[in-house]
């Protein structure tokens, strides 16, 4: 089944094109979420983290043991060039701050803060310890640099999706 084409630049993946995208692929998905939302880390250095609200997502009937992909997409900005950029995967069966469990980290120095850093998408592997209902949400912070870091929607939105492996 060939890949649906790309909604038009600058507007928001939607739950329908995303679902077109992962029937074309090998797996079930198992939750979808988009936004057009940002979120910038702040304190010293960027050393704080934010989460990206729009980025939330519940799945339901996880099973333990099980492997899941989990793949997301955003652009990275700072306000200091040459800080390094850091996005996290945070999961918990419980409310997500940003001291929840870490699933995966995306690190991304940037070397400008000009608005043309270029989106990216990152895949992990997911083994959740416990069946049930799980919240995912994305997170970002800096790692080094002096300057806070930005996870922001590019053409298509920041996206998070979750299926089975």
């Amino acid at each position: 089944m060939p890949l649906p084409s790309s909604p038009s630049v600058g507007t928001k993946i939607t739950a329908a094109w995303g679902s077109s995208l992962l029937s074309s692929l090998p797996g079930k998905m198992m939750g979808f979420t988009s936004t057009l939302t940002s979120a910038t880390s702040s304190g010293t250095n960027g050393t704080t983290e934010a989460l990206l609200a729009g980025s939330l997502l519940t799945v339901t009937n996880v099973e333990a043991g099980r492997y899941y992909t989990v793949t997301f997409g955003c652009k990275f900005v700072v306000s200091v060039a040459n800080t390094t950029a850091l996005a996290i995967v945070h999961a918990s069966q419980s409310t997500i701050t940003t001291a929840s469990p870490s699933i995966y980290i995306a690190q991304q120095p940037v070397a400008a803060t000009a608005g043309n850093q270029q989106e990216q998408t990152f895949t992990c592997a997911w083994v959740p310890g416990a069946s049930g209902t799980w919240n995912l949400q994305l997170g970002v912070k800096s790692a080094a640099g002096t300057g806070n870091s930005q996870i922001t929607n590019g053409n298509d939105g920041v996206f998070l999706f979750v299926q089975t492996a």
